[in-house]
């Protein structure tokens, strides 16, 4: 059977040249095989070599560029749209705060008197419309966050790509 050994480049790095050392190694067998970790006194043979007991084994450099994101300023047009956008939402809400205001002073006033209503259920009522407008207050305050984020974005220096095996 034939198995397929990764090994960290900082590990394969701290290996020292003929004496064995204790390190974590990955393997899966060639076939599709279950990935398993083992622990193996390991020694660097040659420059890409590493000899697992009486076995030498040739490695295979893969080396990859690590992403670094970055953040930077909105460009004035996107600011201006997302600024647009936060007016509109606020519009919405408000009016969706005045609708509800407007239900409860004068539909729901006299809902606790009226005889066709359960007092329980005059309850749940306004127990509803107070999650509401909480929800509503909620969402308020998740759009001032985010627009004092987008607002106060400081560029960020471009970062070097750096490899990563």
């Amino acid at each position: 059977m034939s198995y397929i050994y990764y090994i960290k480049s900082k590990n394969f790095n701290s290996l020292p040249t003929g004496m064995p050392k204790k390190v974590g190694i990955l393997y899966e067998n060639g076939y599709g095989g279950i990935s398993q970790y083992g622990e193996y006194l390991v020694s660097k043979a040659d420059s890409y070599q590493i000899k697992i007991g009486k076995s030498t084994y040739e490695l295979k450099a893969h080396e990859e560029q690590a992403e670094k994101l970055s953040t930077r300023k909105p460009h004035p047009v996107v600011l201006k749209a997302w600024n647009d956008r936060v007016v509109n939402i606020r519009e919405a809400i408000q009016k969706e705060v005045a609708t509800l205001d407007r239900y409860v002073n004068e539909d729901l006033k006299s809902i606790r008197t009226n005889m066709f209503v359960d007092p329980e259920y005059a309850n749940v009522v306004e127990t509803k419309l107070a999650a509401i407008r909480k929800e509503l207050a909620g969402l308020d305050l998740e759009i001032d966050k985010l627009k004092d984020k987008y607002e106060n974005v400081a560029d960020e220096p471009k970062p070097e790509a750096t490899p990563e095996t």
